[in-house]
């Protein structure tokens, strides 16, 4: 028989290896705020190394319960930089967990959460970040090189 209280599960995040020889990072951007519902999978932030930007997964469906690095802060790769409190469904409103971030009502939405709506498009309709060199590039495969005299 279950009893009226659950111990929910603590999952950590933490700085993921981007690269052989990479060390540490910056977080850009928290996509997420404490508080917020998560999905698995979903952008929770996006961290600048010396070789790449980085859109870090949410490893686990739940709320996030801390953000233990602040934006424009280094960290190192294996370090936890938030917690999620992992659960299958969204809090439902009434039931002491911290409310979620709604996506659609009868009101109309904020600009702030407008904002965030957008930033969490799917991976394949979020505008590609582009190195300096790439961006210069030609931008068809059909487009001539410039010729070396």
């Amino acid at each position: 028989m279950a009893t009226g209280t659950m111990a929910q599960q603590m999952i950590d995040v933490v700085t993921p290896a981007a690269g052989e020889s990479v060390t540490e990072g910056t977080i850009l951007e928290w996509q997420v705020k404490v508080g917020d519902y998560i999905k698995v999978d979903d952008t929770i932030v996006e961290i600048s190394t010396d070789k790449v930007d980085v859109e870090l997964p949410s490893p686990a469906s739940g709320t996030v319960t801390e953000i233990l690095a602040e934006e424009g802060e280094t960290v190192t790769v294996g370090q936890v930089i938030a917690r999620i409190a992992a659960q299958d469904t969204p809090p439902a409103d009434g039931n002491g967990a911290p409310p979620a971030a709604k996506d659609d009502g009868p009101a109309a939405p904020s600009a702030s959460a407008s904002a965030r709506s957008q930033r969490r498009l799917p991976r394949s309709r979020r505008p590609r970040r582009r190195s300096p060199t790439v961006r210069r590039s030609p931008r068809s495969p059909l487009a001539p090189l410039p010729s070396r005299a």
